[in-house]
C-alpha cells in the first residue's frame, strides 16, 4: 500500500531504488491506471489489472483513493478519485 508518499525534487531524469516489493512498480501503475481511466474508461483501467480486487492491498475492503498533488513553480495542481466495486462495475464515488 502506498500511502503518505513524497517525492520532493524530482528532475526530468529521477532513479527509483529500493528492495523488491517496496512499490517502485506500484508508483508506476497508479500513473499508468490514471492516464488509462481517463483515456479508455474506469472500467478498462481495472479490467487491464485483472479486476477490482488485485487493485486493493492484500486484506483491504472498501473504497479506493489516489489523491495527488503536484507542485509547478508556484501553482498546485491537486487531484483526487474515489472509485469502487458494486456487482463486479467500478464506479466513480
Amino acid at each position: 500500500m502506498l500511502q503518505d508518499l513524497e517525492l520532493p525534487g524530482l528532475t526530468p531524469f529521477t532513479a527509483f531504488a529500493g528492495p523488491n516489493g517496496s512499490g517502485k512498480s506500484t508508483l508506476f501503475d497508479v500513473l499508468a491506471f490514471l492516464q488509462e481511466a481517463f483515456t479508455t474508461s474506469l472500467k478498462q483501467a481495472v479490467e487491464n489489472r485483472f479486476g477490482f480486487r488485485e487493485l486493493r492491498t492484500r486484506g483491504q475492503s472498501g473504497p479506493i483513493e489516489i489523491e495527488i498533488h503536484v507542485r509547478f513553480e508556484d501553482a498546485m495542481l491537486s487531484y483526487e478519485i474515489v472509485f469502487e466495486e458494486l456487482e463486479g462495475v467500478p464506479f466513480v464515488l
